[in-house]
């Protein structure tokens, strides 16, 4: 039950996260900015502690790209996402948007990995 939760929370945002910030200014960035952090904490702690090499290739390469894109879409989105009421449109807010959308894709996609029957891990031989 708690995976498909995240899995839903996960499609929402890569739906809906991005928008945050036009539609509720320096609220839905703080929001934006926090579910990213979120993400680039857990992803960074299951680096450290060796899950890549536990996981299969595709799962594995998609966390290294979750984190990638997390660390890029809070570098170019946070400070205008935080710094007014009405966030500026330029070119790196939206940059930022658009890494924020694909930082949730991927770990939509990465969610249902988890939720397979083998759940992404490689294949121990005993």
């Amino acid at each position: 039950m708690s995976g498909a939760a995240l899995l839903a929370a996960a499609v929402t945002g890569a739906f809906l996260g991005a928008k945050a910030p036009h539609r509720w200014g320096r609220p839905g960035g703080a929001l934006l900015v926090g579910g990213l952090s979120i993400l680039l904490v857990r992803d960074t702690t299951m680096i450290a502690s060796g899950s890549l090499s536990r996981l299969q290739l595709l799962p594995a390469g998609l966390l290294l790209a979750e984190t990638a894109t997390a660390t890029a879409g809070i570098a170019l989105g946070a400070g205008a996402w935080l710094a007014a009421n009405e966030p500026d449109l330029g070119t790196s807010t939206e940059r930022g948007s658009q890494l924020a959308t694909l930082t949730c894709a991927i770990h939509a996609l990465r969610q249902v990995i988890y939720l397979s029957p083998g759940q992404g891990r490689r294949e121990t031989s005993q």
